[in-house]
Parts: C-alpha cells; structure tokens; sequence
C-alpha cells in the first residue's frame, strides 16, 4: 500500500525539501508544476487535470474566434451595406457606419454609374472617412444688436485760439473745493444733439470731442456750474429775472461764430448762472429710450495755442461698455431755410465771483 501511493504523488522535492504532495495518474511523471519542458507540462495537465485542460482549451478558442471576428468587423469590413433600389435597373449603395447617425432616408439616392458599363451601374461604396472633433463655435455674450446714435453739431460759440489767454467766450465753469472757488473760460462752446436710433434703452456714460485727433479739454458741468461773464455794465447787479437769448443758425463751414470778451474788461462780481439745455445735465444718470434725443450746451478749453474746431469727431461710451466714434462734417449752414431753436438762458440773482480763483489753461499760449 505503501507503493501504491508513493507512485499517484508527484513526488518531487519542493523548496523545502519536502516532496510534492500533488495526485498524478500512475506513470505520467511529475505534476505539471515541476516538469520541466513546455511539453511535458501540458501533457502532465492533460493526463493529470483532464476536465479543467479540457474547459480551458474549449474557453480559449471561443475568446480567439470572438476577438478575431470583432476585429474583422471593426477594421476590415467597412459596415453593412443599405442598397436603395430607385428603379429596376439601378442600385446605389450607402455606406452606414454603426456609430454614425442614420441617414435621412427623405432624400432620393443619387446614382453613381458605372464608367465603364453606363447601362448597368455597378454599387458604390464609400469608404469611412474618421473626421476631426471639432468645438461649436463660442457665443456671443450679447446676442442683440448694440445701439447706436446720430449725432450732430448745431452751432460753435468760440474765441481765436491764439487769444485764449486774453480773451474768452463769456461763458465759465465755477466750482468750489476746500472753501475756495475755482473759475476756468471756455474756449469754445457748441450745442451738441445726440439721438438714440436703438431699439433698446441706453445711458451715456462719457462722451469726448477731438479736433485732428487731439482730445478738447472739456469743462465737466457735473462738477461746475456754467455761469456767463459779461464786459461791465452789460448785465445788471441786480438783476432778478430770467433772460433767454435766441441765437442764429450758422452760415460758414466753421458752424458758428467768434465771441470775443476781454478778461481785463469782465465784471467777475456780476455773473449770472446758466438754466437748462446744459448737455452735461441732461445726460447724467439719464436713459435715453428708443428715438429719444437730447441737446445741450458743451463747454471746452482748447488742447494747444493753435487749435482750429473743425474736423471734429465726436466719441460716446455707454452703459453697456461700447464706444462709438462720429465725425462731424464741416458744412455751411442753412440760415434761410434752418427750422430749429437755439438760445441761452440766464437768470438772476446774479452771484459775486470776485475772489474766485481764475485758472490758467491747460496749455497756455506763452
């Protein structure tokens, strides 16, 4: 009994020195773990293990022939082949591709003849054709068309900018800071017209005049207020009431008309504030809707000695963060034909400006 079992054990040495404990079959040499060649060990699994070498061997060719036929669908066949028969002599072949979208079966088929035989067109199959991934094109963030304006210059007050330091138009900015005032001369003056030709509400936050390029300085009256200056004797000291002057419409290419007032000669202890139609008001923390418009007097200081007001381009900012730029044409007026109304109201009290500082301008001429 003794043999009989030492020869149905592998018997081998282990690492240990124990012999291998593993069952074979009476003559079939070690187990499959301790033979020595490729061979010998499959013939000691198969003599051995018979149902498990059995099922492996039959699991091991159902995942070759399943992968060898994924992989011919997938890289050697280009898809099942949808014939459309249009009529009885023709056959157009599409190609559809499994991971494509189905083709829109509306369409008719276009028949693709065969070159060589014309009567009896031949399939055609189109090959697949891997197309680039590509993004959906960015949105913009404001979908809606920005509004715009028209724009207009209707008439210039000015003063020969080489005389600038001597001279002014009579109109002023007076502001106060730290107990003192400050008074500044406007060089020019213009009656600007601004039109909302949008189909949305808008405000302008900022708007700039330029002549050739370079930026006026304008005389901000959010911060001042416009008063008028006259030569003495011209408005009374005690003068109460309200007095609106017309003004006429332009007749030259320069769109207005010179004012020349001498600051040696102005009476700074008689100035009468200016009321309405100031653009500086009627645009602050305002909404223009749809076809509004507004006008209003504009008051500038010149950029240099030899500044000329003409060519002027006209830049506005809204609160939607676009800018728009507007040239202003250097025509002749139409005074015979001119329809609208354009004056400068003062009224009274009159206020004593005499120990207002005057400042210099920007750049001055000497």
């Amino acid at each position: 009994m003794s043999e009989i079992s030492t020869q149905n054990l592998c018997g081998v040495k282990t690492a240990d020195g124990t012999p291998c404990q593993r069952r074979v079959k009476p003559g079939s040499g070690p187990c499959a773990w301790h033979a020595n060649t490729f061979g010998q060990k499959m013939r000691a699994w198969a003599r051995n293990n018979t149902l498990v070498f059995v099922l492996t061997l039959i699991f091991g060719v159902f995942g070759v022939v399943g992968t060898c036929g994924w992989m011919y669908d997938e890289f050697f066949k280009f898809g099942g082949i949808r014939e459309d028969h249009g009529t009885k002599d023709s056959v157009t072949a599409t190609v559809q591709h499994p991971l494509q979208p189905p083709l829109d079966s509306a369409k008719p088929p276009v028949p693709s003849p065969d070159i060589k035989n014309p009567t009896n067109p031949s399939p055609q199959i189109t090959p697949r054709i891997k197309t680039k991934k590509t993004d959906p094109p960015a949105k913009s963030p404001n979908e809606s068309v920005p509004p715009a304006f028209a724009v207009a210059v209707e008439l210039k007050l000015l003063v020969p900018s080489p005389g600038k330091d001597e001279f002014g138009t009579g109109f002023w900015g007076v502001s106060t800071f730290g107990g003192n005032c400050f008074l500044r001369s406007a060089d020019i003056v213009m009656l600007i017209r601004v039109k909302n030709l949008g189909s949305t509400k808008t405000m302008i936050t900022a708007y700039n005049v330029y002549t050739f390029g370079r930026e006026m300085d304008r005389i901000k009256m959010t911060v001042s207020k416009p008063v008028q200056i006259l030569t003495r004797g011209v408005i009374p000291k005690d003068f109460l009431g309200r007095l609106t002057i017309p003004l006429p419409a332009p007749s030259g290419n320069l769109g207005g008309g010179f004012v020349n007032v001498a600051f040696k000669d102005s009476d700074f202890s008689v100035a009468a504030p200016l009321q309405g139609d100031i653009l500086d008001e009627e645009l602050a923390d305002h909404y223009l809707g749809p076809g509004d418009t507004v006008r209003g007097w504009a008051f500038f200081q010149y950029p240099s000695a030899g500044t000329i007001p003409v060519r002027l381009t006209v830049k506005i900012s809204d609160d939607l963060g676009h800018t728009y730029s507007y040239d202003v044409p250097d025509e002749a007026g139409n005074p015979t034909g001119d329809a609208l109304r354009r004056e400068i109201t003062v009224v009274g009290p009159t206020i004593n400006l005499s120990s207002c500082i005057r400042q210099p301008h920007p750049s001055p001429s000497k």
